[in-house]
């Protein structure tokens, strides 16, 4: 499907997605038993105690705001409002107020990725499967991706980066139990043992982000001496400052004529 068939920008839909409706649609009374989740979904985690104060307000009140559908084959797919869906499901209702709109499966998949993102439902690994999945089934780009979310292209490439986390650790992050600046930091680690070693320890220490980036800061730092140190008695090094700087080592003489001896000594050795 070609982009540029959507017609509208993300950011028509998110205006779109307040609800103003034209002169030409109508709320209509929808059964619930005819309506169908959306497979495109991002949100995977309900809050049980919000899902349940709502199902409270809409048994006194009723749904103040209809939800979005579109005509499927035998009945209706849900577009944006299925916490409100499962909400009426919990009262018992029979009908729900809806609007119903002929949105194409991209631009269904991009509302509902819209609606949650304006509401701050999702957490960073629901965020990091839609990307994904909107990337490898529409062939955006990180860059274009971004554009059209109101987002940098860093944010995107560093979402997606956390479905790298073990299943066990996303498990915490859906929960709520693992903020998005831990996942962030956890997901750039390889090691899963070592991964979720931490995540217990955020959990049961109630550690801030803060207190990660020290944790590691600081065990980097024992691990950079003692490799410094080794580095030093296998190559004979004493009055050699070493440094570990990215992802390269660098050697600090004390002068050139120490620069050339070590060189020197190191081409004999290989003799």
């Amino acid at each position: 499907m070609s982009k540029s068939n959507l017609g509208r920008g993300l950011s028509q839909l998110m205006d779109e997605n307040e609800l103003e409706i034209s002169a030409d649609e109508k709320v209509i009374q929808i059964n619930l038993a005819d309506l169908k989740t959306n497979p495109d979904q991002p949100r995977i985690y309900y809050d049980q105690k919000k899902l349940h104060e709502l199902k409270e307000s809409i048994m006194e009140y009723g749904l103040m705001q209809p939800i979005i559908v579109k005509p499927v084959s035998k009945g209706y797919m849900i577009i944006a409002g299925e916490r409100r869906f499962k909400a009426s499901l919990l009262a018992n209702k029979q009908t729900i107020p809806a609007v119903v709109r002929d949105y194409n499966a991209q631009m269904a998949a991009e509302l509902a990725l819209i609606e949650n993102i304006q509401r701050e439902d999702l957490t960073s690994v629901e965020e990091a499967a839609t990307f994904k999945q909107l990337v490898e089934d529409y062939d955006y780009t990180h860059a274009q991706l971004a554009k059209k979310i109101g987002k940098s292209r860093s944010y995107v490439t560093n979402i997606i980066g956390l479905l790298h986390l073990p299943e066990d650790v996303i498990e915490l992050v859906l929960n709520r139990k693992l903020s998005m600046g831990h996942a962030r930091i956890l997901s750039k680690l390889n090691d899963f043992k070592k991964v979720r070693g931490l995540a217990e320890k955020i959990v049961s220490e109630h550690w801030s982000v803060r207190d990660l980036e020290n944790h590691l800061s600081n065990r980097n730092h024992t691990k950079t001496s003692k490799a410094a140190t080794a580095i030093k008695q296998k190559l004979n090094l004493k009055k050699v400052d070493i440094k570990v700087q990215g992802n390269k080592i660098i050697l600090g003489f004390q002068s050139n004529d120490s620069l050339d001896q070590f060189i020197e000594d190191q081409v004999n050795a290989k003799r």
